[in-house]
């Protein structure tokens, strides 16, 4: 049975990190909540904020006073007063920073989802992600092992975060674009895709990377799609018609982080991700028609202030 927001009749405070598992889930519940409620969602992953790793972390017993108080003692602590959305954007990912603390800054939204966050879209072109629609078919054969640079499903060390990504770069199909602006990501990046498969059973991939001067990819979002389950996972399994054409969309993991003038945006395709995702029983081959396959962004706006809240880091 699965949860029913609306049933939920108390305030809700909710607390993730981006490194975390669940914070599609964190997103999607505030969005459906229609009580008072608040979110922060931190750097960190599977762990509570003042322990912060990756950081920096939150000195939470602070905003659990404030929280508790309001609510239970009567007390006015203002903490209603703050934005319904507070996150903190990255601008290097975990791994880079060895679950240190990652650079970026705090940031909010008074309401979420936010209207002032909108979609980009990016076309998938050969080897490269175009402002422009294009056409042609593109091939992609799973017959490489991809995914040992992935991540563990909730990484709690250093060795259990995503690493490099170059090796299963090279393995998948690529599509780049030079990232000529900061720009600021915040929420779940999607792949729309038309495309078919000459097996009745695949699977695919996708990730999303941030390539830095000297070549190296680094992890900053992904998602997996098995295409039996290309209509919801609330419908029955489904296999696929040989050569036939479908219009898939996969979505990504939430993200807030800054992609970074100088570096170049990477989207890779797979078939699967192992051992995250275990190989299609037969290697497919999956066959792209670009004139109908983007990358959606949900893009946020430079601002020169934030909104005023109080936010109390671990030193």
């Amino acid at each position: 049975m699965g949860l029913n927001p609306q049933a939920i009749a108390c305030p809700a405070y909710l607390v993730d990190g981006w490194a975390d598992s669940y914070t599609g889930s964190a997103l999607r519940l505030l969005a459906a909540l229609r009580v008072p409620r608040k979110a922060i969602i931190g750097a960190w992953g599977h762990i509570y904020p003042q322990f912060g790793r990756p950081g920096p972390g939150l000195e939470w017993i602070n905003e659990e006073e404030r929280w508790w108080k309001h609510w239970l003692a009567g007390e006015r602590t203002r903490v209603m007063d703050d934005p319904e959305l507070r996150f903190h954007i990255g601008e290097a990912t975990a791994t880079q920073t060895r679950m240190a603390d990652i650079p970026g800054h705090w940031a909010a939204e008074q309401s979420w989802p936010s209207s002032e966050i909108k979609e980009s879209i990016l076309h998938l072109a050969p080897l490269r992600l175009s402002e422009v629609p294009t056409s042609g078919w593109l091939e992609y054969s799973a017959d490489k092992v991809v995914g040992l640079a992935s991540p563990e499903w909730i990484p709690y060390a250093e060795a259990e975060l995503p690493q490099e990504q170059s090796s299963d770069d090279a393995r998948s199909l690529l599509f780049e674009m030079p990232i000529r602006r900061a720009t600021d990501v915040v929420g779940s990046p999607q792949v729309k895709l038309r495309l078919n498969c000459n097996r009745p059973i695949a699977a695919l991939a996708a990730r999303l990377c941030e390539v830095d001067p000297e070549g190296r990819s680094w992890l900053i979002s992904y998602g997996i799609l098995n295409l039996s389950f290309r209509d919801g996972f609330n419908s029955p399994a489904r296999r696929l018609k040989p050569g036939r054409n479908y219009d898939v969309t996969v979505e990504l993991n939430p993200i807030a982080y800054r992609f970074k003038p100088g570096h170049i945006m990477r989207l890779a395709l797979s078939d699967s991700l192992w051992p995250l995702v275990w190989p299609s029983p037969e290697r497919p081959t999956l066959r792209f028609d670009l004139a109908d396959c983007s990358l959606a962004l949900p893009v946020r706006p430079p601002r020169d202030t934030e909104p005023a809240m109080t936010i109390s880091e671990n030193a």
